[in-house]
């Protein structure tokens, strides 16, 4: 197997990662995916030393462009998975997981015609089409709004920001730093001042692109007030492993979940998981 088609993305990873510097300095490239298997490029989740872990398809970009075309196409869809890297690299900074989701929400003047991005998400998960998913998707939004700020590319989904792009590209490199939000000074809560629910362990079935969602109710919390959710995968098949990205988000009534996850190794097969909520 080869990597050609992936270390053309490693070479805007790079480039990119000298304007957003919360980045990592490198990335993992895994081994090209087969021609004609699902999407042009594709983020695994991080690696355990918190490396974003891409894989680009061997066909890409295909024949039959001129240099001058395949260049910026591998140029478009690079920034928009190294956009997802942004994203689960600020998601693990600070006490709360999803500050720059909020923050993007508000930038974007979403909140008024979509409501919270949680709505969203869970509307997006509901979603009986994968294409439809990814539409609504607030994750392929925000990788979307980071493609338009450092390419200019037009989105393509239906929550898209309506900025000029040196605009953009600004909010994004400032969040990409972000110093001062990156490590707040926050007192964490007290064991005892938290109340915690965890499940016991899922089976969830995986469709062939490893994808899977389930609703989960929730007890012991209180009604109305705002809790974390937190999902870890605990069952794995298949001889090489996938970090799927995923996400489990509690209702504002704390009273049910959705786990949501996407890109697993396990295809077409059932992924074992636990989730939880803290408030």
């Amino acid at each position: 197997m080869s990597t050609v088609a992936g270390e053309r993305l490693r070479l805007h990873y790079e480039r990119i990662q000298k304007e957003w510097t919360v980045l990592p300095p490198t990335c993992e490239i895994m081994e090209d995916s087969l021609s004609g298997s699902d999407g042009n490029a594709q983020i695994n989740g991080l690696n355990a030393d918190g490396l974003p872990r891409f894989q680009v398809r061997e066909d890409f970009p295909p024949e039959g462009l001129s240099p001058t075309e395949q260049a910026r196409w591998v140029e478009v869809v690079s920034a928009h998975e190294i956009t997802h890297a942004l994203d689960l690299i600020l998601a693990r900074r600070g006490p709360d997981p999803m500050w720059h989701r909020r923050l993007y929400w508000e930038w974007g003047g979403f909140l008024p015609v979509f409501g919270t991005w949680q709505d969203v998400e869970a509307e997006a998960a509901g979603q009986a089409a994968l294409s439809s998913f990814w539409m609504w998707s607030p994750a392929e939004s925000f990788a979307d709004a980071g493609r338009k700020a450092l390419t200019g590319a037009g989105e393509r989904t239906v929550i898209c920001v309506e900025k000029p792009q040196d605009e953009m590209r600004a909010w994004f490199r400032t969040l990409a730093a972000a110093p001062s939000i990156e490590e707040p000074e926050v007192e964490p809560p007290k064991e005892d001042d938290m109340a915690k629910w965890i499940s016991s362990d899922l089976s969830v079935a995986t469709d062939e692109l490893g994808n899977g969602r389930v609703m989960v109710g929730i007890t012991g919390l209180t009604a109305g007030v705002p809790a974390l959710g937190i999902s870890q995968r605990i069952g794995l098949v298949g001889t090489e492993p996938t970090f799927p990205n995923h996400t489990f988000s509690v209702a504002e009534d704390a009273t049910y979940g959705v786990l949501n996850f996407r890109g697993d190794s396990v295809k077409k097969g059932t992924s074992w998981w636990r989730v939880g909520a803290i408030q």
